[in-house]
């Protein structure tokens, strides 16, 4: 399978197909990286469990970012409390991650802070 086939197949299974051209340069430099499978277990975990509140990235920039690595949080921990708004389940949300920012930076004051505001 040449590159542009391989890119056609990546291409079909991203959610957000945006600058096209930007995506191909970022995926030849990718595949060096990566397989085509792994990139598109990347996108299947992306799509499942980005959160609805935030925009899908931009093609060449997920690639770049080499977003097919990322790890996510287990799904319970996305999941509505009882009585919960969607309103409050994104705020809650946000909370998370930006507890996790300041958790990952070694911030723990912040993380602490955080932390009591979720709850």
């Amino acid at each position: 399978m040449t590159i542009e086939d391989q890119f056609q197949r990546w291409w079909s299974a991203y959610p957000n197909r945006k600058g096209k051209g930007d995506a191909m340069k970022a995926f030849k430099t990718a595949s060096k990286l990566a397989s085509l499978e792994e990139m598109l277990d990347g996108i299947t975990r992306y799509v499942a469990n980005k959160p609805d509140w935030q925009a899908y990235k931009y093609p060449g920039s997920w690639l770049r970012g080499q977003h097919w690595a990322d790890e996510w949080e287990p799904q319970q921990s996305r999941v509505s409390r009882p009585g919960e708004s969607t309103t409050q389940h994104r705020q809650r949300e946000i909370l998370m991650m930006q507890y996790r920012n300041a958790r990952d930076e070694g911030n723990a004051t912040e993380a602490a802070r955080l932390r009591a505001l979720i709850g």
